[in-house]
């Protein structure tokens, strides 16, 4: 049916793009025992493009399957991000 899809689909790299243009000042607060660990939606999108660079510098194939086994924290929400910014996504790699 015409007018009701969007015109491209809605993923994880998608919203990485939008939180890193919308709110690339705001912050990703974790709590630690040692207290807050604070980061900018811009640092967590290039960290997660970090991630997806290391995928693609071991060379992991594109439809291989990757886990990740963490706590509710900002490095979590990176490596949760970061999979789908491995080769063959739209967002820019760094």
């Amino acid at each position: 049916m015409d007018g009701l899809m969007q015109e491209r689909p809605l993923g994880l790299t998608h919203l990485l793009e939008r939180a890193e243009q919308l709110a690339p000042g705001k912050e990703i607060v974790t709590g630690l025992a040692g207290g807050a660990r604070r980061r900018t939606y811009r640092q967590w999108a290039t960290r997660c493009c970090q991630v997806g660079g290391a995928l693609d510098a071991l060379r992991i194939a594109p439809d291989a399957r990757i886990g990740s086994f963490g706590w509710n924290t900002d490095n979590h929400l990176e490596l949760y991000f970061g999979f789908p910014a491995a080769a063959g996504s739209s967002i820019r790699s760094t």
